[in-house]
């Protein structure tokens, strides 16, 4: 699980510096910055692998019920790829359509085939109906925070109201933004839970999770947003933000703790990739367990 909060305590503890709470070089801000930056560059690598089904979204829509028959699609701010379309059919099948680039898909095919239309923010199908739409969206940015608590306006014990401003990363008021990643309680009341998030109102910044809290969360709870991606990847991200903060110069670290980490890590990524960790590390002292970077 990606704790925001330890990894950025764990980098100033890696490059022999204060822990932020007290240094004012290497704050919750500056080092989330250079998590989620590096996170990023991660999502990206991953995109271009198939077993991505933790980014992979669906939604349901009706078309309209006179021809022609469409529905709109507002492309999340999030959005990659259209995988899929599919029809559902009353019987609760579901056929997969295929795409036509012009008018004649919104008929269907001698064959019974179902096509479908792309044009601008419209999506137009042969007939009226519920249609599936399968997409691929990168996982939102990271942050943590304290959560609020607003006297006049209660919480659910499915919901959880975040930071108005974030201790680490920026706190996004966008609809939906967070809908698909996992909150987890750090510390406080609740601490210890991790729910995932089915809905999020931008404008109180409230989620909702499923299920339920247990025990839910308080005004001195201290969450974190983390994305459901592979735990392996934590600790790409980990390393590349020592690298980054180190500017890329050639530095020793001692990580004691972290050398079995970094060990399972390059292992597991040449498994995929035989140049993955090339540019990053230069070498590692199975003695002392000392880390040299580019």
């Amino acid at each position: 699980m990606l704790d925001l909060k330890r990894m950025c305590e764990n980098i100033c503890s890696a490059i022999a510096e204060d822990a932020p709470t007290t240094n004012p070089r290497f704050t919750y801000s500056y080092l989330t910055d250079i998590i989620n930056a590096e996170y990023r560059k991660v999502l990206n690598t991953l995109l271009h692998y198939p077993d991505t089904e933790f980014m992979v979204r669906w939604q349901d829509f009706v078309a309209d019920a006179s021809a022609p028959y469409y529905s709109y699609f507002y492309v999340p701010t999030r959005f990659v790829q259209l995988l899929k379309i599919y029809y559902l059919s009353a019987d609760g099948n579901k056929i997969e359509t295929k795409q036509w680039r012009t008018e004649q898909a919104t008929h269907l095919d001698n064959t019974g085939e179902y096509y479908y239309w792309l044009m601008g923010n419209r999506i137009y199908f042969p007939t009226t109906g519920t249609y599936r739409i399968i997409y691929k969206e990168k996982p939102p940015s990271l942050h943590f925070g304290t959560m609020q608590f607003i006297e006049e306006d209660p919480l659910t014990n499915s919901q959880i109201r975040f930071a108005s401003v974030a201790t680490g990363g920026a706190v996004v008021s966008e609809d939906d933004y967070y809908d698909g990643a996992d909150v987890h309680i750090i510390s406080g009341t609740g601490a210890g839970q991790t729910r995932r998030i089915t809905a999020y109102a931008g404008s109180t910044k409230v989620a909702t999770v499923n299920p339920a809290w247990t025990l839910a969360p308080a005004e001195t709870s201290i969450y974190c947003i983390y994305p459901v991606i592979p735990e392996i990847n934590e600790d790409v991200i980990y390393f590349g933000a020592i690298v980054r903060i180190k500017d890329n110069t050639v530095a020793q670290l001692y990580l004691q703790d972290y050398y079995d980490a970094y060990k399972q890590f390059t292992d597991t990524l040449k498994l995929r990739d035989a140049n993955a960790t090339r540019g990053l590390f230069k070498g590692v002292d199975t003695e002392d367990r000392t880390v040299e970077f580019f």
